[in-house]
């Protein structure tokens, strides 16, 4: 997903409004395939906007759309480490 997000953002730079609604329409269902429902819904907005069904301001929605991505990966990495703690009430041994 980094790597798309850092491809987002060089097809913005270029100005390829149709590779960034592709690009922003894998976005939305890798998304969606996680639960990252605020990163999806960004994606779709940029979607949206390179289509010209809506309005908006791309570079500010790609940079949301970044930070919303980082933040969804460090609680992704967090539950992660969670989950792999032993549970303190389960490895208590009785002696």
């Amino acid at each position: 997903t980094e790597r798309r997000l850092e491809r987002a953002r060089e097809i913005l730079a270029s100005q390829d409004f149709s590779a960034l609604a592709s690009e922003a329409h894998t976005l939305v269902n890798t998304a969606n395939s996680v639960g990252a429902v605020n990163v999806s819904a960004l994606a779709r907005s940029i979607e949206a906007v390179c289509r010209g069904e809506r309005t908006g301001n791309l570079t500010e929605l790609v940079d949301e759309l970044c930070e919303a991505s980082y933040r969804s990966s460090e609680e992704f990495r967090r539950l992660l480490k969670a989950s792999d703690e032993p549970d303190s009430k389960q490895t208590k041994s009785t002696s």
